[in-house]
């Protein structure tokens, strides 16, 4: 896994006059792109992702290529194959066509009325683009002209295909009928979902003589009369939302948004959850190449099993996955990222290589990092975790007793001695001097209690709240009073400080600096291209401020300000 994050290569880069005159320059960065699709074509699997565009694997996932030369939008929603002719549909651009398995791509857009296409089929020599927002369109020309053929469809936010024979199913969204089919090829279409009471089905598979569908929270349906009736196929998976469905001989496989993959081996009546090695519960696409089975996710990349499901080997060597870096830490060598969609990860090597140490954790959003000695803490969007073994496991810590019934948001956490400190969004500021085993609240002087960020300097205890700009604490936490002057409003997503400088990050502007303890702010946004700070970091006299496109770095030159955008 890579984020491609130089942190610590500063030595070699050559400033020019021009990139000193601004304060902030983007390092190499993370972008977003996760798997939506995987698909196998003759011996290449092809994977499509979320804003890396298409890769190709000659060797069973080992080893991913990007094939993206043509390619205007990198988030790829769907792909099929007819005889040479590769398919992909994409967000915001349409449906592109390669002839030489990938290699370069064309637009073929000509009659089609949305550039969202969710969907791709083919019957026969007939080509079919389900869209969002514009129903269903047929190509007979391999994608040169495209013509809608919506009659009696009557929701035309399509998400998934299935073909029998000659028979089109079309999933939707929206409406009392979910589910579509078509006889002629999109001439007419009729509902085909009665017995499932919902209004989306995400998932649909045909299986020889079964129908598979997923509605969203609502399991597994099945179908033996091409769709004119359904019946739950749920025990073990009630209401999961299935995003994904396969089947080999006796088997039926389920990816799922929440809780991974499950199996089942009696046509969905009962199902088994088969996630060993699984480190990313969000699984959007499961494919078959002869026995093995892949699975991609939203966040983990490529996951390969050789024995029905029972295990499973992330495959991504090559892929480059991307995920929203939302928080950063340092513990000697190693380098911790918490990510928006894959949890935790650790470098070893200043950001050339990554590795999950999720362990412990059941949550993919990861808010907050904080590390005291070997004490390591993650606040995540399903509670507060504590490691002591270097991020290799996780225990889930409450600071309120007995837990409240909604999960405490931890937003940041800070260290002063022996107190630990952990700002939260709506229950204000926590103390522990036990190294997390029991927590106090210390909120006096706080007029609301929405924490945003933690910061200890010198002896002052600095919070970052939501709206309400700075406050700071000279006693540990039993009193705050305001540092607001200049930034009464802002909602501070992050606090840093080097030597005599204090450095905030809003929400949506930028960057300030305090100089005095935070009776004055100014404001040092000049050469950021994103004003939303996520994240600010410090390594000796460099910060660095990670947003959600990309990571900026502000460097302290002779004692003079300058900004740097370091891009890959």
């Amino acid at each position: 896994m890579k984020f491609y994050l130089v942190l610590f290569m500063l030595n070699i880069l050559i400033f020019s006059s021009e990139t000193l005159q601004a304060q902030w320059v983007q390092t190499s960065g993370s972008a977003g792109g996760e798997i939506h699709c995987l698909v196998k074509v003759d011996t290449n699997l092809f994977a499509g992702t979320h804003s890396g565009g298409v890769y190709r694997s000659s060797d069973s996932g080992s080893n991913w290529i990007a094939v993206n030369s043509g390619l205007t939008s990198k988030e790829i929603r769907s792909f099929v194959s007819s005889g040479t002719n590769l398919f992909v549909g994409t967000w915001g651009d349409g449906v592109f066509r390669s002839t030489d398995n990938g290699e370069h791509w064309t637009a073929i857009n000509s009659g089609l009325g949305s550039n969202v296409v969710l969907a791709l089929a083919v019957i026969d020599t007939t080509l079919f683009a389900g869209t969002w927002g514009g129903g269903v369109y047929r190509s007979i020309d391999n994608g040169e002209y495209w013509t809608s053929v919506n009659s009696g469809l009557t929701y035309h936010e399509i998400e998934k295909f299935a073909v029998r024979d000659t028979i089109l199913f079309a999933s939707t969204r929206g409406g009392a009928d979910a589910i579509f089919k078509t006889i002629d090829k999109g001439e007419n279409w009729v509902p085909a979902s009665n017995g499932i009471p919902y209004t989306e089905v995400m998932s649909l598979l045909v299986d020889g003589s079964n129908l598979f569908a997923g509605p969203k929270g609502g399991g597994v349906f099945h179908s033996t009369d091409n769709g004119a009736n359904w019946v739950a196929a749920n025990s073990g998976i009630e209401n999961e939302s299935v995003l994904t469905l396969a089947a080999i001989d006796n088997n039926l496989f389920a990816g799922t948004k929440d809780h991974g993959i499950f199996r089942s081996n009696d046509n969905g009546v009962s199902w088994t959850p088969i996630n060993s090695g699984i480190t990313q519960m969000d699984v959007r696409s499961l494919i078959f190449k002869g026995t093995d089975l892949f699975a991609g996710t939203w966040g983990g990349g490529v996951f390969h099993s050789t024995d029905n499901g029972d295990s499973w080997t992330p495959v991504n060597y090559g892929l480059v996955l991307y995920h929203n870096l939302l928080t950063l830490a340092v513990s000697g060598n190693n380098l911790f990222a918490g990510t928006n969609g894959g949890g935790i990860y650790r470098s070893t090597n200043n950001g050339a290589g990554w590795t999950a140490v999720n362990s412990g954790i059941d949550s993919s959003k990861v808010k907050c990092l904080f590390i005291s000695d070997t004490n390591f803490f993650a606040g995540t969007n399903k509670g507060t975790f504590r490691s002591l073994d270097n991020g290799e496991s996780w225990t889930k810590i409450e600071l309120k007793t007995p837990p409240p019934s909604v999960v405490i948001d931890v937003k940041s956490f800070a260290v002063s001695g022996k107190n630990i400190f952990a700002g939260t969004f709506s229950d204000g500021v926590f103390r522990s001097t036990d190294r997390g085993d029991s927590w106090t609240s210390t909120n006096s002087g706080l007029p609301k209690l929405n924490i945003e960020c933690l910061l200890v300097k010198d002896t002052n205890l600095f919070a970052g709240t939501y709206a309400n700009g700075v406050f700071r604490s000279t006693d540990n936490g039993n009193n705050w009073t305001m540092a607001n002057s200049g930034i009464e409003n802002e909602s501070v997503i992050a606090l840093a400080a080097i030597g005599n400088n204090l450095f905030a990050g809003t929400y949506n502007n930028g960057v300030f600096r305090s100089t005095d303890d935070g009776a004055s702010w100014t404001a040092v946004s000049s050469g950021l291209t994103d004003m939303w700070i996520t994240s600010l970091v410090v390594n000796d006299t460099y910060l660095f401020a990670v947003t959600f496109h990309g990571i900026f770095i502000f460097l302290q030159i002779m004692e003079k300000a300058g900004l740097m955008y370091l891009r890959n």
